[in-house]
């Protein structure tokens, strides 16, 4: 069962199982492609005259489809190949972020793109963090999962006034923050801390909601990546399918 958000009460059936669940109560794929519907369970606990019940509902979402944990012929993929990088480098074909095309990792994203990439990392819901630390003392796996994506604390200007993207992670005109007295951006920061050397460190970095460590919850976009994320459009087609789906499981008065 996976999740939708964060400290989510609704749980959702993997994919595999999702087409024989829903059966032809309803489109599983969106026309566009871009959404699909699933089906799972929401529990609530409820205290009755001094006994604990369980109560069970079927619930049923849209959620984005590039945004999802992938799963192939009925089998989850291997630890750290299940999880899509929120930047996804492909060669000498450039590179997305959360889906939006850019020219190079190895450049700032040009502004004409920021509008667009901060519109698609808000529709993301919660990500995942997940770095291997290669300093003595420090080494091994750091992950932070199921993490919601929030915008940066406004009264606080050194931690990205208000901010949920900043466009480099090794521009100290955008952002540093304070590490034993020693100014630091998050790519600086990674690699004096860490030991990992940034691959694309003109990239961006986003915040990441309930971290107070590495530099307040700033994270480079390369060592983030989609889970499951809600789908928070409302189009006639969503909704035509919800409601047919709860008509069907209803079942004929």
């Amino acid at each position: 069962m996976i999740s939708l958000e964060a400290n989510s009460s609704s749980v959702f059936f993997p994919l595999p199982k999702q087409g024989r669940l829903l059966d032809r109560k309803a489109s599983l794929e969106s026309r566009d492609g871009t959404k699909l519907l699933l089906s799972g369970v929401a529990m609530n606990v409820v205290t009755v005259r001094g006994g604990v019940c369980v109560q069970t509902e079927s619930v049923v979402k849209y959620a984005n489809k590039e945004h999802w944990e992938v799963f192939q012929d009925g089998q989850r993929h291997r630890e750290g190949a299940s999880k899509v990088p929120l930047l996804n480098v492909s060669g000498n074909r450039g590179a997305t972020i959360a889906g939006i095309r850019i020219d190079s990792a190895h450049r700032p994203v040009p502004d004409h793109l920021h509008k667009s990439i901060t519109e698609a990392i808000k529709k993301l819901g919660v990500v995942q963090v997940r770095f291997q630390s290669r300093k003595v003392g420090k080494e091994g796996d750091i992950i932070y999962k199921n993490k919601p994506l929030r915008d940066s604390r406004r009264d606080d200007d050194k931690r990205g006034n208000g901010q949920r993207i900043i466009w480099a992670a090794n521009d100290p005109s955008l952002y540093t923050f304070s590490v034993n007295g020693q100014e630091m951006t998050v790519a600086s920061y990674f690699e004096s801390v860490h030991g990992v050397k940034l691959q694309y460190p003109s990239m961006p970095i986003i915040h990441v909601d309930n971290i107070t460590k590495f530099g307040g919850g700033w994270f480079p976009i390369e060592v983030v990546f989609q889970t499951f994320a809600k789908s928070k459009d409302n189009t006639e087609e969503i909704v035509t399918n919800i409601l047919k789906y709860h008509d069907a499981i209803a079942g004929k008065k």
